[in-house]
């Protein structure tokens, strides 16, 4: 997680946020098909490639709707690190929610991630210094966006598959662009409102196949 955490943030620097943020949670269900192809031996079917593919394209089209900087190649490279770095943590906690519960799953990876990540950010950018606003801002994403969220996430894969959790975390950009819209006041393209229809078309399929699986027997 903290290497999501840094490779992401350094990638969408070099890249924009748009293409930054395409490339990472794009790649991120690819590694996670992958992965557990080759290491659980659970190759993901053909209709979850092509649901998959369809929340991907979708996912591509929210994300780049407000323009992009010049590519840059460790950019990209950051940002493809960033989505393997989400995928292998998802595959990881698949095994481990059967032996421990969710909380304290979610607790250690955190707490490892801080350890981690705050030396490497005092490092980049020195000592934060945070006025009143900064520090809501810093505790709501720490406890609710992450903290809970990814509590949400663990006790989820006690009944989905790993290639599958990820996928449907591809959600993420539909919200972020909802709430934009309907609170912010940004202004939606055509092309946005496309990635949303083709992402939640690719999720719904994807939730399919994987209810299907489950009801076969194996």
């Amino acid at each position: 997680m903290a290497t999501y955490n840094l490779a992401f943030f350094a990638g969408v620097k070099l890249t924009g946020v748009g293409i930054g943020t395409a490339i990472a949670l794009g790649s991120g269900p690819i590694w996670a098909g992958l992965l557990q192809a080759v290491f659980q031996r659970q190759p993901p079917t053909t209709a979850w490639w092509a649901g998959t593919a369809v929340a991907i394209t979708g996912g591509v089209l929210l994300s780049v709707g407000g323009g992009a900087k010049a590519v840059s190649a460790p950019g990209v490279a950051l940002c493809l690190a960033s989505g393997l770095s989400y995928a292998v943590y998802t595959l990881l906690n698949k095994r481990m929610v059967g032996h421990a519960p969710g909380s304290s799953i979610t607790l250690a990876a955190f707490g490892v991630s801080v350890l981690v990540a705050l030396p490497a950010a005092a490092f980049q950018t020195g000592l934060p210094s945070l006025d009143v606003r900064d520090f809501v801002a810093v505790t709501y994403t720490g406890i609710v966006t992450a903290g809970v969220g990814y509590l949400l996430f663990s006790f989820a894969l006690h009944h989905v598959r790993p290639a599958t959790a990820v996928t449907l975390a591809l959600t993420e950009p539909v919200v972020a662009f909802v709430l934009a819209f309907l609170l912010l006041g940004e202004p939606a393209s055509i092309a946005g409102f496309s990635g949303l229809a083709l992402v939640l078309a690719g999720v719904l399929g994807v939730v399919r196949t994987e209810l299907r699986s489950q009801r076969t027997p194996n």
